[in-house]
């Protein structure tokens, strides 16, 4: 029973996601199927501008509140912006089967619209963020990558399938991205820290943690509001690119390394994709002037990084430093305001370009991201990573003994099980996604409780006779 009901929650949790992507029309692979329907170019422009803004101020207010502790409760947000989003949809997808309104009615209809859908975007993604704060990285990934296989099959099918039938598949995409969190766990937790820091402490030590999924966000963005006006042309190479993309995060999510997979993922697979990326754009650009080859690898490259990027704020919400909120509401702020910034790159450069364009962010992308991997490296050395299997099983029920006598948290446990095995406070703050500030606090604490001084009296005191 136990196993059953496990997987039906997985099978939700996918598929909620796998309706949301289609159905976000702040993004704009979401809008990309309505561009072939006969009333769309008279107000898409419209509609793109007014709901990116209202989504970014949204996305600041909510930023806000949860900065300051203040706290929305899930059933309003669910339920409110739930119904926003859906009518925002719903007005999006008439207004696109419509050809004979007045342009001022049409324009006024596009802002209501807009309006509706932006505010409701920004609360059904904060209602799945805290859905999915319940996740680790790898748990986070496996749904996320399963989710992201059904949205492409259904923008495959939005985008092929008759006028008629591909509004009705919207709807049911928008409806179901509201009423399946109902039947799932929605948090209503604030941060799970024993005492909140100063605002300013806490958005430096959220920057130290955020700065790696930032900027495969906001490439992200970029890159998909540069290509608006030209998206049509490529969509069938952005739904191969997501579920190639798809398949490496899930492989990527069942990784057997010893380093933390977000170390791995970021500083190995991006930096290897980036490359690979780089060097088919500037062979294409040379022999052809361009190449579905380079499309299709830009498309890997920023989906991959997009869905990695899902992840890994799951974990960071999960590892509860900071409120599900503030984690999830600074990412849509990025993504608004990059959206905007790529549908105004868009308007002043020219169609020729937009190659170009991809190529100087994808060098910058994966020159910053090499750089922050390789600031960040904990230089991690484990001292026991000879040990054998029973040793580690030993030491880790000495850790547990010795965290239940001297009044360890949780969240200190755990550490202290790293601080046995020898790791680095740098290497703890990656595992665990942490800042490097609260991992230093973390330890500084237990070496009071256990009333040690360094890292190697804990190796000495958690060390097992084998």
């Amino acid at each position: 029973m136990g196993n059953s009901t496990s997987a039906s929650h997985s099978i939700l949790l996918s598929a909620g996601f796998a309706t949301l992507v289609p159905s976000l029309l702040i993004f704009s692979a979401a809008v990309t199927p309505f561009q072939r329907y006969p009333g769309t170019s008279a107000f898409v422009g419209t509609f793109a501008n007014w709901s990116l803004g209202i989504a970014l101020a949204a996305s600041i207010a909510v930023l806000a509140f949860s900065a300051f502790n203040q706290h929305i409760p899930a059933s309003p947000l669910l339920s409110y912006g739930g119904a926003l989003y859906v009518m925002g949809g719903i007005a999006f997808a008439a207004l696109s089967m419509t050809e004979n309104l007045p342009g001022s009615t049409t324009q006024a209809v596009a802002i209501a619209a807009a309006a509706s859908s932006g505010i409701g975007s920004i609360a059904i993604c904060l209602v799945w963020g805290r859905i999915f704060k319940q996740f680790t990285l790898q748990r986070a990934l496996k749904q996320l990558s399963a989710g992201a296989m059904g949205a492409g099959l259904i923008s495959m099918l939005e985008n092929n399938l008759p006028l008629e039938a591909s509004v009705f598949l919207f709807a049911i995409c928008s409806i179901a991205t509201v009423l399946i969190p109902w039947k799932l766990n929605i948090s209503d937790s604030t941060s799970g820290q024993d005492s909140e820091p100063a605002l300013t402490q806490k958005l430096a030590s959220f920057a130290d943690v955020a700065t790696a999924p930032a900027l495969g966000l906001l490439a992200f963005a970029f890159i998909m509001g540069t290509m608006r006006s030209i998206f049509t042309y490529m969509f069938d190479m952005y739904i191969v690119g997501l579920f190639a993309a798809s398949t490496l995060i899930a492989l990527c999510a069942f990784h057997k390394e010893k380093r933390p997979l977000a170390h791995i993922a970021y500083q190995r697979r991006i930096s290897l994709l980036a490359v690979a990326t780089l060097a088919l754009s500037n062979i294409s650009l040379a022999l052809c002037g361009t190449s579905p080859v380079n499309t299709f690898m830009t498309m890997l490259l920023y989906t991959f990084a997009a869905i990695l990027t899902l992840g890994t704020l799951c974990a960071i919400a999960n590892a509860a430093e900071f409120s599900c909120d503030l984690v999830f509401s600074s990412a849509l702020i990025l993504f608004a305001a990059a959206s905007v910034a790529g549908l105004a790159c868009a308007e002043f450069v020219p169609a020729s370009m937009m190659e170009v364009v991809s190529i100087v962010v994808t060098a910058l992308y994966a020159v910053a991201t090499v750089f922050i991997q390789h600031m960040a490296d904990p230089d991690d050395c484990d001292t026991t990573s000879s040990k054998n299997k029973a040793s580690q099983n030993d030491r880790a029920d000495r850790c547990r003994n010795i965290a239940k006598n001297c009044g360890l948290t949780k969240r200190e446990t755990e550490i202290l099980k790293f601080l046995a095995e020898g790791h680095t406070g740098a290497y703890i703050a990656e595992a665990l996604f942490i800042s490097p500030n609260t991992a230093r606090t973390h330890v500084h604490n237990i070496y009071r409780k256990l009333n040690v001084t360094s890292r190697e009296e804990i190796l000495q005191m958690t060390k097992t006779d084998s």
